[in-house]
């Protein structure tokens, strides 16, 4: 498969697993799971552009995660179109696949030549600019929050009977919250045992970006013995930008780590 499309599987997969959970994060005013890392309120409010910048690292690897950097806009009949300039920190983004599709996106990993300049975007001071003849030009500066590093204290097993410790790199200039997500992955585990639950099962907390939290083992109980399931840790921000024509732009940043499958044991 395709890097960029398996990297665009895994991060959209992520996210729908997220935003299906309806007990921990408010969903009657906010549209995506996104809106968690969010300082406004922007039901109801239309976007001519929406530009995410995903970087996905495997906690088994650690090491520089991959990238995506990706965008689209449309015009006022809601079709996709073609922008005159998208840059990131000076970071040409191009149109990806056939032109006809208008979607603009940057796979980056450790063996592209610019994956220091990439890798350097998290942690610091971000621009994001637009320059459209249709839409009119767009500007943000934002500060995009370091990546996470995650540690489970070397457990090989997701225990019910045990509390889960869960640590990360606190980013101190974050000022949003930190979301913490261990999923089922219902396939695999049914791939394994046909009897094993055919549901989306998942235990999700949205917390301060301070390194640490404890998820008890009442919570785990969901979760079926034998079961596969991921632990992951997300860290992101988004931003809104109102241009001169009154267009608005949604932009997207998001640091995550997800482990490799552990078996749920008593």
């Amino acid at each position: 498969m395709n890097k960029k499309v398996f990297f665009l599987a895994v991060i959209s997969g992520l996210l729908a697993l997220v935003s299906c959970q309806k007990t921990t994060i408010d969903t009657k005013k906010q549209a995506d799971f996104y809106s968690v890392f969010s300082r406004e309120d922007l039901n109801g409010v239309t976007m001519s552009a929406e530009i995410s910048l995903v970087s996905n690292g495997i906690f088994a690897t650690l090491g520089n995660p991959s990238v995506q950097m990706s965008g689209a806009f449309k015009n006022s009949s809601g079709n996709r179109i073609q922008v005159d300039k998208f840059l990131i920190n000076n970071i040409n983004i191009p149109l990806w696949g056939l032109e006809t599709s208008n979607f603009y996106s940057l796979f980056v990993d450790s063996h592209s030549e610019i994956s220091n300049a990439v890798n350097d975007l998290y942690g610091s001071e971000v621009t994001v600019e637009v320059e459209s003849s249709v839409l009119g030009d767009f500007s943000k500066t934002f500060y995009l929050p370091e990546k996470v590093v995650m540690n489970l204290g070397g457990i090989s097993a997701l225990s019910k009977s045990q509390n889960l410790s869960i640590t990360w790199n606190a980013d101190t200039l974050n000022t949003l919250p930190v979301a913490l997500l261990i999923a089922y992955n219902k396939g695999k585990s049914i791939h394994i045992d046909p009897n094993m639950p055919n549901q989306d099962l998942q235990v999700i907390k949205v917390v301060p970006d301070n390194g640490a939290y404890t998820i008890p083992a009442s919570d785990l109980q969901i979760f079926p013995v034998g079961g596969l399931v991921t632990v992951n840790v997300m860290r992101g921000i988004q931003e809104h930008t109102e241009n001169s024509s009154g267009n608005h732009a949604l932009i997207n940043g998001v640091t995550y780590v997800t482990t490799i499958e552990f078996e749920v044991v008593n």
